[in-house]
């Protein structure tokens, strides 16, 4: 999988929200999927570092897109980071997001996400921790 796959993979779970796959040069930092629901920022990586203590790096995750997150959030918009890693699934608020995402450790991660999934979220489950906010 890649995070090509995943924008798929999100976009078809959130088909009934009638989501959308996003590129927008114009504005660097625009998240990668909108839908009814608010905007949902995608991340995506292999596997975990091998050691657990290691800070968990997320590549290409912008300055602009940071701020995009927390600003949008800030002023009442429903705004997400999805980071899949493996075949887990983390959903971090604009905010969250951008303090720990790229920072902390794997337990961090999993401690300070909104939504914590094992294994790849339903359309219902990954609808239902978006709304939840």
């Amino acid at each position: 999988m890649s995070e090509r796959d995943q924008r798929t993979t999100v976009t078809n779970l959130l088909k009934k929200w009638d989501a959308v796959a996003v590129e927008n040069p114009v504005h660097p930092g625009t998240p990668d999927v909108n839908c009814i629901l608010g905007w949902v920022e995608l991340k995506w990586l292999r596997e975990w570092p091998s050691r657990a203590e290691s800070i968990v790096k997320v590549e290409h995750f912008s300055p602009q897109q940071k701020v995009w997150l927390t600003r949008r959030w800030v002023k009442g918009g429903s705004v997400w980071l999805l980071l899949q890693c493996g075949a887990e699934w983390l959903l971090f608020d604009g905010p969250r997001a951008g303090k720990y995402v790229g920072k902390v450790d794997r337990r961090q991660l999993v401690l300070n996400a909104n939504q914590y999934w094992g294994r790849k979220p339903t359309a219902e489950s990954l609808a239902e921790a978006i709304t939840r906010s």
